[in-house]
């Protein structure tokens, strides 16, 4: 279902070709519809023609004028001071290093955009306190923040503003609240779903519900709804920026965004800073208000009810979303699966994504056939309505847990010799290394050791029924992992310096 190449021939961004047939398209986060108007397309070809496919030299050394006449543009729109980055992956590596350090903490949002994450071990490896907080839990992120305020300089909350998976949003105002009661707390965004469709000139969710806070740093994708290439980051602080262009890592040792791609930004700029840009918004809302409105008649599963582009309806299992992706396929609508890792596992859902190229009858004709189609499939499947809703709780995006099966027993024991032999055999035995007699040696050998890292622990679980009867066998083990397991030899050679005074340090 996925690594797909569309058939060859014009995008009208309506609909796709895909194996020879035309498929609605709902699955785009060209929000607005910009990526086909003819005015980005002359602008990137008059780039091209002036400045060629690409101007090779890192912006700390030479740019062409079309940079500093993009980010004047762009901090018109937005009102702020403004860098930008050839993608949103390199904006939060160009921004974390320079905002973190080892005297700060991170909370990361369960949710956050694994683009973040990656961007956060550059310092996590620095030794900065790293924390993961339930998604949008204002409780317990302000739990969070009381606990570490005296023991860290800067607590750090990372979050999306639009999820991209669920097309949830995160609670600005309480976020702001929470800045305007602790000193210590800063606010980094990941706006890149939320750009050119929500606030004044499409300045993006954080934005649309007032004024940058001064300890809010905001991210906005140029290459989704913006339609062109590259990543903004958003700073209320003149001199922070000043700092940022001169050592943010990313903004020193990457390319620039290509010249053709820079003549398009600008186009999209323009076009954002007339009524154009609020006119192609409110033809979007109106297709998100009435998808609202008819998957609400039909008792399907909508994970968030929010009025953003994304909508995702819970199925649970990656297997049943695949079937129902692919039957919509053949129903003529292209949608996309949301499965483990980008969702939670257990989890999956139904991803569709509205713009304005879609017509209001196509919209209808979708969720028509989502609601005829779905619970086809599951029954088939052998699954159930019900079970596809689990978990499904107010304000708590895919927060509920799977419940027990009725009758089940759960075994958990920490060596496989509280099991009879024969029975472990018959379930996980035709596993050469997960028979009894192979796990003996591996308890012997990471047991009783005197160093602590040199230990593991060992979890062996059975499933029974009233009976007694195994159902479900599995086990794993947990161990000290070192941070820098997976990190570039130059780092880990740091960290082993710093390892002599404190073996356990970054574990």
């Amino acid at each position: 279902m996925g690594f797909r190449t569309i058939d060859d021939g014009p995008v009208d961004g309506r609909t796709i070709g895909l194996d020879g047939r035309r498929l609605l398209h709902f699955g785009s986060c060209s929000y607005v519809g910009l990526e086909l108007d003819p005015r980005l397309r002359e602008a990137m070809a008059q780039a091209a023609a002036r400045y060629g496919t690409q101007f090779a030299s890192s912006r700390p050394y030479l740019s062409i004028p079309l940079y500093k006449e993009f980010e004047d543009l762009l901090e018109q729109l937005f009102g702020l001071p403004v860098l930008t980055t050839q993608t949103m992956t390199l904006a939060h590596a160009a921004s974390l290093p320079v905002l973190i350090d080892e005297k700060d903490a991170v909370l990361l949002d369960q949710h956050v955009h694994n683009s973040v994450q990656m961007a956060v071990n550059h310092v996590r490896v620095a030794g900065t306190a790293v924390e993961v907080v339930r998604h949008n839990r204002m409780d317990l992120l302000t739990e969070r923040i009381e606990d570490l305020r005296t023991k860290h300089r800067k607590i750090w909350y990372l979050a999306d503003g639009v999820y991209s998976m669920a097309g949830d949003l995160a609670p600005i105002d309480r976020i702001v609240g929470l800045l305007d009661q602790y000193e210590q707390f800063h606010a980094y965004v990941d706006d890149a779903h939320g750009t050119s469709w929500l606030g004044e000139h499409g300045r993006g969710w954080p934005l649309s519900r007032g004024p940058l806070h001064p300890r809010m740093v905001v991210t906005a994708s140029l290459c989704k709804a913006f339609a062109a290439a590259g990543a903004a980051i958003l700073l209320a602080d003149p001199e922070l920026r000043r700092r940022m262009s001169r050592v943010g890592p990313t903004l020193l040792f990457s390319g620039p965004i290509w010249p053709p791609m820079l003549g398009a930004a600008i186009a999209s700029a323009r076009i954002h800073l007339t009524d154009e840009i609020e006119e192609r918004a409110a033809a979007l809302l109106e297709r998100v208000r009435l998808f609202n409105e008819l998957i609400g008649q039909t008792g399907l599963p909508l994970i968030a009810r929010a009025e953003t582009p994304i909508r995702c309806v819970a199925v649970g299992v990656p297997r049943v979303a695949y079937s129902i992706v692919a039957r919509l396929q053949q129903e003529g609508f292209y949608t996309n699966p949301a499965v483990f890792p980008a969702v939670p596992k257990g989890r999956a859902g139904i991803r569709i994504t509205l713009t304005p190229h879609q017509t209001l009858d196509d919209v209808r004709a979708l969720v028509s056939t989502l609601q005829r189609v779905f619970p086809e499939v599951i029954e088939a499947d052998g699954y159930s309505l019900e079970r596809a809703r689990r978990g499904l709780r107010s304000g708590n995006v895919w927060a509920g847990a799977s419940r027990a099966a009725p009758g089940l027993r759960l075994q958990h024991e920490q060596s496989v010799t509280r099991f009879d032999r024969e029975e472990w055999n018959r379930l996980l035995g035709h596993e050469v290394s997960c028979s009894y007699d192979a796990l003996l040696p591996f308890e012997a050998t990471f047991r009783g050791n005197p160093k602590a890292h040199d230990n593991w622990r060992f979890h062996y679980f059975v499933a029974r029924d009233r009976s007694g009867k195994p159902v479900l066998a599995t086990f794993f083990t947990d161990a000290i992992w070192k941070d820098d397991m997976l990190s570039p030899t130059a780092v880990s050679i740091r960290v082993e310096e710093r390892r002599r005074d404190n073996p356990m340090y970054l574990t």
